[in-house]
């Protein structure tokens, strides 16, 4: 009973430790237009500020648990996340495409809001096919011959374009709500 209350405090102080959504951006919009811009400082701030803390948190309070070492357990994290990104993007392709005549492609946050959706979808099937965990499967081992390789670039253009995206789409609610 100890070491449950002994995990589930180190739980809590680590979900502490996570940063805010940007969901506090958008009721700003709508509820205090005036404070969106200072708010959307203080949540990147925050953010910026939680992934050292976060990952130091994680390293400090999980250190050789899972399976033996942190590169192994960071991979199984990742694989898990990645399958279960993988599995969130093809649902909201399949909407998007169901809904194609409902969704209003003519607006302009809807087609980033899509684009962001597939980025990422096309991110995370490429991420779990680089899983060092995958034996047999994952290219892994070819990457780490060659760092150059297109794989590899094409993840960091991925990486750097879903978060050009997303920077964009928080303008667009910032400065001008109607368009978003």
């Amino acid at each position: 009973e100890a070491r449950e209350k002994a995990l589930l405090e180190n739980f809590a102080f680590f979900y502490g430790a996570i940063p805010t959504s940007s969901a506090p951006i958008i009721f700003a919009s709508q509820f205090d237009p005036k404070s969106t811009e200072l708010l959307s400082t203080a949540v990147l701030f925050g953010m910026i500020l939680a992934a050292p803390i976060m990952f130091i948190t994680a390293l400090l309070l999980g250190h050789n648990r899972l399976h033996g070492d942190e590169h192994t357990t960071l991979a199984h994290v990742q694989l898990s996340s990645d399958a279960a990104s993988l599995a969130c993007g093809s649902v909201f392709l399949v909407l998007v495409a169901l809904l194609r005549k409902n969704w209003g492609f003519h607006c302009p946050a809807k087609q980033l809001v899509f684009w962001y959706g597939e980025i990422l979808t096309i991110y995370a099937a490429l991420s779990l096919w680089l899983n060092p965990t995958l034996p047999g499967w994952s290219i892994c081992e070819k990457v780490r011959e060659s760092p150059q390789d297109f794989w590899v670039c094409l993840f960091g253009w991925l990486q750097s374009s879903a978060a050009a995206l997303a920077l964009v789409l928080t303008y667009m609610l910032v400065r001008s709500p109607r368009l978003s």
